[in-house]
């Protein structure tokens, strides 16, 4: 079973490296003919994300004095949103490399 302080500390370490894999991904796709499509999307979609966590109707945290829940919400959000942008950049990458040199 995992523990609650390791799990903390990947989550830590993905939040602060979010700004650098959201670079990384921009640069490995930065050829990409449908970039700009792609990159219009997930804007979009961050958006969507964003209305549907702070819109007081949509979800409710329950007695939230401090709005702990919301701002974890969105470190959980944009983080989750950055390493799964990642990800793709890095399988899309590849498979093209691999497309290429066969």
């Amino acid at each position: 079973m995992m523990d609650n302080d390791y799990a903390f500390k990947v989550f830590l370490s993905c939040l602060l490296a979010s700004p650098m894999l959201w670079l990384i991904s921009l640069y490995l796709l930065r050829r990409w003919s449908h970039f700009p499509a792609f990159f219009a999307a997930n804007t979009a979609l961050l958006i969507v994300y964003l209305y549907v966590l702070f819109h007081p109707t949509l979800i409710s945290f329950g007695h939230d004095e401090y709005g702990l829940g919301r701002l974890f919400g969105l470190f959980c959000t944009v983080t989750a949103h950055v390493v799964l942008g990642f990800l793709f950049a890095v399988a899309f990458r590849w498979k093209r490399r691999a497309a290429m040199s066969a």
